[in-house]
């Protein structure tokens, strides 16, 4: 994992890095982790052109950044939900 990537794992309010109450072990140390899974799979490209990883998932886009345990939105009260994975396309959308 980069360090980077470790970041944005510790900005997300997922906790994903850190041992919750009565855990022995963070969440990222589960085998059914998703936001591991995303993490295995992309962190690769973080310090990578993004464009042959946006034509492998079938993006008109060009991704210019990737982010771990991005928050984003929903216009409903609370706090965000986190997702796994964002991918930013050059003209800033998701």
């Amino acid at each position: 994992m980069s360090l980077d990537t470790q970041r944005d794992f510790n900005r997300g309010s997922g906790g994903e890095l850190r041992a919750r109450k009565g855990d022995t072990l963070p969440k990222v140390h589960a085998l059914y982790s998703s936001s591991v899974l995303a993490c295995n799979l992309i962190d690769y490209w973080r310090s990578r052109n993004l464009d042959p990883l946006g034509r492998a998932l079938g993006s008109d886009g060009l991704f210019e950044t990737l982010k771990f345990e991005a928050q984003l939105p929903t216009g409903l009260p609370g706090q965000p939900p986190n997702l796994d994975l964002a991918l930013c396309c050059v003209s800033g959308d998701v």
